[in-house]
């Protein structure tokens, strides 16, 4: 069955090599990522590794079950 998978952290853990090996081998394996995209994260500083606001998360969660 389909796997998506909605990341989620700060920007200093999203840009780590190894979680960067490990979500290209998510891709690689036929997991969908759905984000991160970049914007203020809980810890209080901004970049890359915030998750999907949940209109957007749900958005393409219908966009992906209608195109299988």
């Amino acid at each position: 069955c389909p796997l998506l998978v909605a990341p989620a952290m700060n920007k200093q853990m999203w840009n780590n090599p190894a979680t960067q090996r490990n979500a290209a081998q998510l891709e690689r394996d036929g997991i969908t990522l759905l984000g991160p995209v970049s914007g203020e994260q809980a810890c209080g500083e901004e970049g890359m590794g915030r998750m999907l606001e949940a209109d957007a998360l749900s958005r393409d969660i219908v966009s992906f079950l209608n195109g299988k």
